[in-house]
């Protein structure tokens, strides 16, 4: 019964996906964030484990409807490098490694345009 949550949340995060598609992600992220919230407020009123584990699984379902709109967002949002850094990428540990020249070792230059 532990996983029953998290077995929701992949459902919603393919739903999610299916829907933004169609639907303002916006929209949609502040549905799922108020599915959070309101199940995380709920877990006070629980009397019981039954209705502690359907709380967590509105939780999940909160979740599932987030989780994959975070970097669809930001992808949306930035262009370039600066959609590079909020995902977590960072450029400068990469071009090394971009601009190999064949030979055993990278070359550690970079066009004068990335820099």
């Amino acid at each position: 019964l532990t996983v029953l949550p998290n077995l929701l949340i992949i459902p919603f995060v393919l739903f999610s996906g299916k829907l933004s598609e169609s639907r303002d992600k916006v929209r949609i992220v502040i549905t799922g964030l108020s599915i959070y919230l309101a199940a995380g407020v709920l877990y006070f009123f629980a009397d019981n484990m039954v209705e502690l584990i359907l709380i967590s699984c509105v939780l999940g379902c909160g979740c599932g409807l987030v989780i994959p709109l975070a970097a669809g967002m930001i992808a949306d949002t930035f262009v370039g490098r600066y959609r590079m850094q909020p995902l977590g990428i960072i450029w400068r540990s990469y071009w090394p490694l971009l601009w190999w020249d064949g030979s055993t070792r990278a070359t550690g230059t970079c066009p004068s345009s990335y820099t």
